[in-house]
C-alpha cells in the first residue's frame, strides 16, 4: 500500500536510494500494475476478447454458475471461467479475492480504475 506520502513500496525504495546501479528516474517512477504494465491497449484487447468468448446467456446465468464472488464482468467471467476448468471450483479463482483489500466498489481486474490511472481509459 502507498505510504502516508502516496508513494508505494516507499520502504524499499529509500532501501536502495543510495544505490548507485539503479538511477533515480527508474527508483521513483510510478508503480504500475503488473497487468497494466504492457500498455493500456492490451486491457482493452482482453475486454474485447471475453466480449467475444462470453456470450450474453451465459453471462446472464453466472450468479447460478458462480454463486460465491460471482463475476460482475464478462472479463471476471472469462478468468474464473478458464480458472475453473484447470483447478475446478475450488473457489479460489474468483477476481473478488484478487482484487486489492484497499479499494472500494471496483469490480474490473483491470488496475486502469484505480485513481492513480485517471483519463487512461479509452
Amino acid at each position: 500500500m502507498p505510504s502516508s506520502t502516496g508513494i508505494e513500496k516507499d520502504i524499499l525504495r529509500s532501501a536502495f536510494s543510495d544505490f548507485k546501479y539503479i538511477p533515480k528516474n527508474v527508483l521513483w517512477r510510478q508503480k504500475d500494475a503488473f497487468s497494466d504494465a504492457v500498455g493500456y491497449n492490451w486491457v482493452n484487447v482482453l475486454k474485447d476478447l471475453a466480449d467475444k468468448y462470453v456470450m450474453n446467456e451465459a453471462f446472464s446465468l453466472r450468479n447460478k454458475i458462480f454463486p460465491v464472488d460471482t463475476p460482475q464482468t464478462k472479463e471476471d467471467f472469462l478468468y474464473r471461467k478458464i480458472y475453473t476448468e484447470i483447478f475446478g471450483d475450488t473457489q479460489l479463482g474468483s477476481s473478488g479475492k484478487w482484487l486489492p483489500k484497499w479499494v472500494d466498489n471496483i469490480t474490473d481486474p483491470s488496475a486502469t480504475y484505480l485513481k492513480i490511472h485517471s483519463g487512461s481509459k479509452a
